[in-house]
Order: structure tokens, then sequence, then C-alpha cells
């Protein structure tokens, strides 16, 4: 696709997306499926930001920042609730969205954590009727038996960065989730996350001396602290 024809793209989802969030029904499925094609196919860096000048910088350049822009006061979690949900719509054995819409966000982004061949019509009847915090301890129990692949508990890092460094990192996650170990099947853990994951693991083995000099001078540092702070407190 040309950048012209990703920018009408991209607009057509943004409007459809803020439709479906301004609705008082708010679909569980319309939601989250313009937020899946805005995220996925990263339609959101072709949608301007109204807090830049117009200049370089004129259109998104983070997930983030789209998001907490367009879904306004809706929390992150909830939103990551709504991506969970839809995705029950997909895959070998896809959950009705209308059986989607019926269970609602919170109990859907539950049944989510299942991998497809436990989300069965046994346990969708049971969580028919059941409450929120009924469904998780049903999801949690479920997820306890043997041979069910766990999900990774996933946990927000919020850190400030200079732009170039968000921009660095934006760059390498574009192509990186679809690096062949990364894609490796292994769902308990998000494509993002295994990329992080193997980021960091790399940035080890490759440093490994390196960080074993800056742990002996981290030590020296706070011995070094310790024995002023016991002048001083003598003197």
């Amino acid at each position: 696709m040309t950048k012209s024809e990703l920018t009408l793209r991209a607009g057509i989802h943004d409007v459809n997306l803020g439709l479906a969030v301004s609705q008082l029904s708010q679909s569980i499925i319309e939601i989250g499926k313009e937020l899946a094609v805005m995220r996925d196919e990263e339609l959101w860096r072709y949608i301007h930001d109204p807090e830049t000048d117009g200049g370089n910088r004129g259109c998104f350049t983070s997930w983030r920042d789209y998001a907490r822009y367009r879904l306004g006061s809706m929390s992150t979690s909830k939103m990551y609730d709504y991506l969970s949900a839809v995705s029950l719509t997909y895959g070998e054995k896809p959950i009705s969205a209308a059986t989607v819409e019926q269970l609602g966000v919170k109990k859907a982004a539950q049944i989510a954590r299942l991998p497809e061949k436990h989300r069965t019509k046994k346990l969708l009847k049971e969580i028919e009727s059941a409450s929120v915090a009924v469904t998780k301890e049903l999801v949690d129990a479920r997820l306890e038996e043997p041979g069910v692949q766990k999900k990774t508990q996933l946990i927000p890092l919020t850190i400030a960065l200079p732009q170039e460094t968000i921009d660095l990192i934006n760059e390498v996650e574009r192509d990186g989730v679809f690096m062949e170990d990364i894609r490796d099947g292994d769902r308990s853990w998000t494509l993002r996350a295994k990329l992080w994951h193997a980021v960091w693991v790399s940035f080890r083995t490759e440093y490994q001396e390196d960080l074993k000099a800056a742990a002996f001078y981290r030590e020296y540092q706070k011995t070094h602290a310790n024995e002023n702070q016991k002048e001083v407190a003598v003197q």
C-alpha cells in the first residue's frame, strides 16, 4: 500500500473506532476489531496528533499516545480487555461474536487467557450466569490443570525516555515481533513481551564481562559511600 492509501485506511478505521467508543452500547466486537486493526497494522502512525504543530512529528509516534487520545477516559487495562475479548472470535475454534457480547468484556477477557482447546461449550455455559470474580476463579482453576499452557502475567512498565529512543524502540518492534524465534508458536507470552525479553537476554550475553565490571564498580561505590557516611557520623 502507498502512504496515501495507508493514510486513507487509517482515517476510516480511526473514525470507526471513535464512533464505536462514543456509542452508549459500546459493542465489544466493534471496539476490539478497530483497536486490533489500528494496532496490528500500525495505522496509528498515519493519524494526525492534535498536540503537534503539523511539522515532522505531525502524526502519532507511539501506539500508547494514540490509544490515550482516541479512547479518552478508558483505562489501559480495559483497552487490553477489549483486544483480548475480540481475539476469541478468531482462530481454529472461534467463539461467536454474539456470545462474546453476551459474556461482556471482563468475562470474555478472562476466557481469552485459556488456550483455544480449553474454551469448551461446557465452560462457556458455566460462565454464562457467573460473576466476573467466579469466572476468573474458574479460568485460574483450568490453568492449573496438567497440560494447560499458561499465559505469563504481564506487568505494565512506565519509563520516561527521549523521543529518539522511543522512535528506535518503535522501529525495532515493527519488524522484531515477526522474527522467527519470536513467533515460535508459544502463546503464553505476547510477541512484544517475547521480543523485549530476547533483547535483554541478548544484551546480558553480549556484555557479560562489562556487566561484571559494572557490578564490581557498583559495590565499590556503595561501600565507599557507606564509609563516608560513617566518617561524617563520627565527626
